[in-house]
């Protein structure tokens, strides 16, 4: 795949957000099964217009992910990236890195749920990677960064869990 290219002088900064729903179980996760919205028709995590235009790069340079389980401190999960639609993947499956993808994937980014906020109030934990970057060509024909998550820690969910992420990107022209 050949690599993004960053022109200095085009360059954008975009923030875009995403978030979805687990379905209504709290069937427990075990290391390398993916997170999604459904176990039986799963939507693929999608940014729309993500990319300035087709062909164009980006660079992802922040990811943050939270959600509304404060058990999940500490739990770690992989978002893997690509540039072009894949199948979505049933929630609490094991992850399927499909070599008929690998010209579409871009790589991952890891994010661990802090463990720093115990008010009796808290209701939610976060995590934020600003550390790994990663370069993601659009393909000739769209302009949309389509995401797996898949669990990194075995961790129990609650039912309809709910997941808020921002992913900061450094659009090329």
């Amino acid at each position: 795949m050949p690599q993004a290219d960053f022109s200095p002088v085009a360059e954008t900064v975009r923030t875009f957000d995403f978030s979805f729903t687990r379905p209504a179980n709290s069937t427990p996760y075990t290391i390398g099964d993916v997170m999604a919205d459904s176990a039986t028709a799963p939507t693929i995590l999608k940014i729309s217009e993500a990319f300035r235009f087709d062909g164009a790069g980006d660079l992802i340079t922040s990811l943050r992910l939270s959600t509304d389980n404060k058990l999940w401190a500490g739990t770690q999960v992989r978002l893997y990236f690509y540039n072009d639609a894949v199948t979505a993947q049933n929630d609490n499956a094991a992850f399927n890195q499909l070599y008929a993808n690998v010209a579409k994937g871009a790589g991952y980014i890891d994010i661990t749920f802090d463990t720093a906020a115990t008010g009796t109030s808290t209701d939610m934990v976060a995590g934020q990677n600003t550390t790994d970057r990663l370069g993601i060509q659009a393909p000739t024909a769209g302009n949309d960064i389509y995401m797996i998550p898949v669990i990194l820690t075995g961790s129990t969910p609650t039912s309809g869990q709910k997941f808020y992420g921002k992913l900061t990107v450094i659009q090329g022209g």
